[in-house]
């Protein structure tokens, strides 16, 4: 990698349902940084694979990462998910890991050079269906870990025909119901477990599934839908999600429990989300439609959406919009301690971590947003229609932080208030905050990458430090916002062609607007 930019990530994998093997003898797999941080090598294949000496052969590899992680699949057949099934999966994951996880992980260092005590070896679990697969029984999944390691499991649900997400998953190892011991920031973030959820998933003429990828899908055939109120949510694993057809994100739980450690969450924070990845990706792909009706939402992971159709972000009420965004992190303990907001010192640890979160304008390191969609990007109504400005959610956009510093020798308290994104919620105990962010943002830094077929229009924005890009074969319009970094808006067509209220929202930025037709601007 060039300077300043950590590791990739090498994703290799054999049949599971034919127990393909792997060979990687005197392989070179350099997944490592110049000055950043190394990235992860990620080997899948059946656990009877796994454990066989010519099955996984690494002999003389060299393997060059921060993490190499080995995971030993036990594929399940099904349609209906219910609570016995899960008992199953994780009794026969303790047994694989009880029993082979110390053998692997030495025979594994033993044959290869680079990352000896980076090798892991995690179970994995992979339910499959080849008709249709409804998920009827959700789990707290923050005491599945298994092995020497306490390694958290990925979970696999992949169906030929529709896939239905009708109950939630949570994994969350740090803790939020004691923000003042113990809470979650970029450095704190855990390993929690992986999901991947795939509809429409490729399979050969003979039965089967063709392949490990979970974004392997027959173009045309299968829906994937999360139900109104589920929320799937891991604090450092990744979500991926595919679909031969359309995929929808139900509408959001607004009495969902928030799991991120959000600045307000005692105080009853309306931040909600579908789903969710503190420090984890979400990765989805749709061979037809993505239509988000509530919330698809990281910190400081990144999300990276492939649609051949639309990306539809339905408005589904006065307060409601479908919405995919980054929210960034609060300053860890040591970067607070050393910045202009600790007034109190280390003596005052109520205030540094009630401050410390609350101080959202300072929200930094989050995920970037890549979208690429063959046709439109773009809010629209239950009905269908779309390209109105009033469509929009301004009161669901920006806020200010509000932080106050106690004077001891006066006893006074003075208040200051700084713009940032809206993370919604309360102030203190009473003051109610604007509805959250809603529409494509990066809240707390983070790059906006969007790319599509047809037309782009929504409210869209970058809150904190980082780029922002658009580019449409069709027009553009909407509110965009670029605090820190340049914007650029890319059409084939108009730029501001709906409406004489087309605005752009700028602080420290750098604006390019190009069209090939009109170019309009409030």
């Amino acid at each position: 990698t060039g300077l300043d930019a950590d590791g990739g990530e090498i994703i290799l994998g054999s049949g599971i349902t034919n127990a393909g093997s792997m060979t990687l003898d005197g392989a070179v797999l350099d997944a490592s940084a110049l000055d950043g941080e190394a990235g992860t090598i990620y080997l899948r294949m059946a656990r009877n694979v796994v454990t066989d000496a010519d099955g996984l052969s690494m002999n003389d590899a060299v393997l060059a990462a921060g993490k190499v992680i080995v995971e030993g699949v036990a594929t399940y057949q099904d349609a209906r998910i219910t609570s016995s099934d899960t008992t199953a999966w994780k009794n026969d994951a303790r047994t694989f890991m009880n029993t082979h996880e110390s053998a692997v992980e030495t025979r594994l260092r033993n044959e290869s050079t680079g990352s000896d005590d980076a090798i892991t070896l995690i179970p994995g679990i992979e339910v499959q269906s080849e008709g249709d697969l409804r998920i009827d029984t959700g789990l707290t999944l923050t005491n599945w870990r298994f092995g020497a390691q306490s390694v958290p499991a990925n979970i696999s649900f992949k169906a030929a025909g529709n896939l239905y997400v009708n109950k939630s998953f949570f994994d969350y190892p740090t803790s939020y119901q004691d923000p003042y011991s113990a809470y979650l920031d970029v450095e704190t973030a855990q390993q929690s477990t992986g999901y991947s959820f795939t509809a429409g998933a490729s399979t050969s003429s003979a039965g089967g599934f063709t392949s490990s990828d979970p974004f392997a899908v027959s173009r045309g055939i299968g829906d994937l839908v999360f139900g109104d109120d589920v929320v799937v949510y891991t604090e450092g694993g990744d979500i991926n999600f595919a679909s031969g057809n359309h995929t929808e994100i139900g509408k959001v739980n607004p009495r969902s429990t928030d799991h991120m450690n959000l600045p307000n969450s005692f105080g009853g924070n309306d931040m909600k989300y579908n789903l969710g990845a503190y420090a984890g990706n979400i990765r989805g792909k749709a061979g037809g439609d993505l239509v988000v009706k509530g919330v698809i939402q990281t910190a400081v992971g990144d999300i990276n959406l492939d649609v051949a159709g639309s990306v539809r972000m339905i408005r589904n009420s006065s307060d409601s919009m479908g919405t995919i965004r980054t929210i960034g992190s609060p300053m860890t303990v040591s970067d607070w301690m050393a910045s202009e907001y600790n007034w109190y010192g280390e003596d005052f640890g109520l205030f540094l971590e009630t401050d410390r979160r609350a101080a959202t304008h300072e929200y930094y390191q989050g995920g970037n947003i890549d979208i690429r969609a063959g046709g439109n990007i773009q809010v629209q109504m239950l009905s269908g229609t779309t390209d109105e400005m009033f469509f929009l959610n301004l009161d669901a956009w920006d806020d200010q932080t509000k932080l106050s510093q106690w004077i001891p020798s006066t006893d006074e308290f003075i208040r200051y208030e700084y713009w940032a994104a809206s993370y919604g919620g309360r102030d203190g105990v009473s003051e109610v905050r604007p509805a959250a962010t809603q529409g494509i943002a990066t809240m707390g830094g983070g790059n906006i990458d969007l790319d599509a077929g047809g037309s782009v229009f929504g409210q869209m924005g970058t809150f904190g430090q980082g780029d922002f890009s658009v580019s449409a074969q069709g027009n553009i319009n909407g509110w965009f916002l670029s605090h820190d970094g340049e914007l650029r808006l890319t059409s084939m067509t108009n730029i501001g062609n709906i409406s004489d209220d087309q605005a752009i929202q700028a602080f420290d930025s750098r604006i390019k607007l190009s069209a090939q037709g009109d170019t309009t601007l409030a």
